[in-house]
């Protein structure tokens, strides 16, 4: 049996934003999936946006899984992702 599998589109701005937070290590290929699995499980048109990416990638970096001393290392790239 086949699970029904939900998917999402990117925009391509949200997209090179994803890209961008591995290519700068702060997150790999796993949290990067762990993030597009619960965006998809939060939009009723399956159509993300930067701003939904931005937002999910900042609950998943920050939220009860993160560390708090993520905000340290994301140092000066703090406020071209997420302002």
């Amino acid at each position: 049996m086949h699970e029904d599998v939900v998917r999402i589109e990117l925009t391509g701005k949200a997209s090179r934003f994803l890209a961008m937070l591995q290519d700068f290590g702060h997150i790999d290929g796993q949290a990067a999936d762990d993030i597009l699995v619960a965006l998809a499980d939060t939009l009723p048109s399956g159509r993300a946006d930067l701003d939904d990416v931005r937002r999910m990638a900042a609950a998943w970096l920050f939220g009860d899984d993160g560390e708090p001393s993520m905000l340290a290392s994301l140092g000066d790239d703090w406020a071209m992702l997420f302002s």
